[in-house]
């Protein structure tokens, strides 16, 4: 009795509906969420929609604003059709998951606004890949749990801990590294721009080199090549640095036993360095006459070319001849250009000249003639 009212049913809702029987699969569940007179279809794409059915609800912020129309295989991925309330406005930037009501509860679509909404989304929008996720089911994290229970390493955690307190033990020494490392590690992050500095001039550096390859080869060659004449050296090298060597054992002991006297030199040429440094000026004007010696340097205003201009006046009067010839000194007088005073006589207290000695008897009779011949006057 029960079948034949279950065929009787079927039959009549086929009736009714005028569709092609697809199973009960295909019959309106009752209960569906209400999406109103007015809707519209949009689509989610999921990577993965494995226990999601058509007729589960969608839900933005918690309420309900549709449902689930219809799940198809798009390749490798899942394309859902979401039929929405037009009465509920959801905004256009809505990120799209499933996600489950409880452990064993219901599976809905959740839509979330990414950031401050905007926008609404219309009728025939989809919501890509990038924009949706799926949630971990039920069965995954029990595998998970039962593969990490099983066969997971989870016994070695008790060995693991026990290494890493003997590691970290009473010594310090472990605890004294890990703040060195921080410190290190701290100081290393501080340095961060000084770094990539270092390492983008090191950047230019290494493409300078590259550009100047063959000019860096050659020099590489010629450092080989002088190389190795100093190796064919290393005999008179070696005997080089065994003089020098040799030659500063014999200074360093030369100046150790001299020691003592360079410094008494030192200290009896003081009181002479320091009366020559207390002359200042004075002794190279003192030297100066000497270097020149006979003539002054004021000689060298009367040179002129291949000559020396002179004006000197002689007095060759008898009488003075005479105390010449009598062993008197010779007085000249007379400006003499560049010369003026140095041939003069020194003037006598009473600004006159100074007579000459007495002649003895037996030349008086020869100043007449001498003075006549000479061209001086009596």
């Amino acid at each position: 009795m029960t079948a034949r009212l279950v065929a009787v049913f079927a039959l009549a809702v086929v009736a009714l509906t005028g569709c092609t029987f697809r199973g009960l699969a295909s019959l309106p569940l009752p209960g569906s969420p209400p999406v109103g007179d007015h809707s519209y279809v949009v689509t989610a794409e999921f990577a993965n929609a494995l226990t999601l059915t058509p007729d589960e609800t969608v839900r933005y912020r918690g309420v309900v604003v549709g449902r689930v129309e219809s799940i198809a295989r798009d390749g490798w991925n899942a394309r859902v059709t979401l039929r929405l309330n037009a009465a509920d406005q959801v905004p256009a930037n809505v990120f799209a998951h499933i996600g489950q009501s409880s452990l064993l509860g219901e599976k809905f679509v959740a839509l979330e606004a990414l950031s401050a909404p905007s926008g609404q989304l219309g009728a025939g929008a989809t919501i890509g890949l990038a924009n949706t996720s799926s949630g971990h089911e039920v069965e995954q994290v029990l595998g998970s749990l039962s593969l990490l229970l099983n066969g997971g390493g989870l016994s070695q955690v008790s060995s693991i801990t026990k290494e890493l307190r003997q590691a970290l033990g009473d010594d310090g020494a472990a605890r004294t590294f890990m703040a060195q490392l921080d410190q290190f590690v701290t100081t290393l992050n501080h340095s961060r721009g000084q770094i990539i500095d270092t390492m983008q001039h090191l950047n230019g550096l290494t493409k300078l080199v590259n550009a100047e390859s063959g000019d860096v080869a050659s020099a590489i060659d010629q450092l080989s090549r002088a190389t190795q004449v100093l190796a064919e050296q290393k005999t008179a090298i070696v005997a080089m640095l065994g003089h020098l060597d040799r030659f500063s054992q014999e200074a360093t002991r030369t100046v150790r036993q001299s020691g003592s006297a360079i410094v008494a030199d030192l200290a009896a040429l003081r009181p002479v360095l320091t009366q020559l440094a207390s002359t200042g000026n004075d002794l190279p004007r003192a030297i100066e006459p000497i270097l020149s010696f006979p003539f002054p340097d004021v000689v060298l205003t009367a040179v002129v070319g291949d000559f020396v201009n002179l004006d000197v006046l002689l007095d060759l009067s008898p009488l003075i001849i005479a105390g010449q010839l009598a062993g008197q000194r010779t007085i000249l007088t007379g400006p003499i250009s560049g010369l003026t005073g140095l041939l003069t006589p020194p003037p006598s207290t009473t600004g006159k000249r100074p007579n000459p000695a007495p002649l003895p008897g037996d030349l008086s009779s020869l100043l007449p003639g001498l003075g006549a011949l000479l061209g001086g006057g009596s």
